[in-house]
């Protein structure tokens, strides 16, 4: 056998050596790229007033059946505080773990489910409410999350193999203000017009603005109260 001949030989037994090596690894890279999970927050970005309560969804994304969740967050608590953890319409309706620590700012919600879901559900609605501003308050997920060895967070389908990938953080800005209840009292006082004018003005803010009914009966009693004055005084 000539040298050339033999040089092919090894350069092909090389060839085969390597792809059969090589192969596996790529095929479990897509395959674990095919078989995969994160978690979404909606919204991660808002902008808020202060002694504000908003929702904030988690989802869980995948191509693949996911049984069981678990999401371990973190958030400001200086800034935030958790109202409650709402799971009425959860894709997961079965409750491992739920609950939150406003001290330290976490939140800990495990569910699972009995059938396979597949694409972006529902985990839980957190609804938080804003206790300080003005301030950037983030929303994120516990440092040992998406840990190789021991994580804190997963999605696991029915063979218990976590497919759990990434996610992304929310960021909330807080912004100070004077609050509406306040300042119609104080416009209200300086107000020289006519009292149905008034209450139809207070009516239209009651809707709009989210005033309560309580302070609205309060507001239009300093109306009659001012015009009474107004006009026991053009008497005199």
């Amino acid at each position: 056998m000539s040298k050339n001949c033999m040089r092919k030989i090894l350069f092909a037994l090389a060839l085969f050596l390597i792809v059969a090596l090589i192969m596996p690894r790529i095929q479990s890279s897509v395959h674990a790229q095919a078989q995969a999970a994160v978690f979404v927050l909606s919204p991660i970005r808002e902008n808020l007033s202060f002694n504000n309560s908003f929702p904030v969804e988690l989802f869980v994304d995948t191509n693949s059946n996911v049984l069981s969740v678990k999401a371990t967050l973190v958030f400001d608590s200086e800034l935030l505080e958790v109202v409650r953890i709402d799971s009425m319409k959860s894709s997961f309706p079965y409750r491992l773990e739920e609950e939150f620590n406003n001290s330290i700012g976490t939140i800990s919600i495990q569910r699972s489910s009995p059938t396979p879901n597949v694409g972006r559900n529902l985990v839980a609605t957190i609804v938080f409410r804003t206790k300080s501003a003005p301030g950037t308050a983030s929303l994120d997920y516990e440092a040992n999350c998406f840990s190789l060895s021991n994580p804190t967070c997963l999605a696991l389908k029915a063979d218990n193999t976590n497919i759990l990938t990434s996610s992304t953080a929310g960021y909330f800005e807080i912004t100070s203000f004077v609050p509406t209840e306040q300042i119609m009292i104080q416009s209200t006082t300086n107000y020289s017009g006519d009292v149905s004018d008034a209450a139809l003005i207070f009516v239209v803010l009651l809707v709009i603005g989210g005033m309560t009914v309580t302070t609205a009966g309060m507001v239009i009693y300093v109306v009659r109260n001012r015009k009474s004055e107004a006009h026991h005084h053009h008497k005199k």
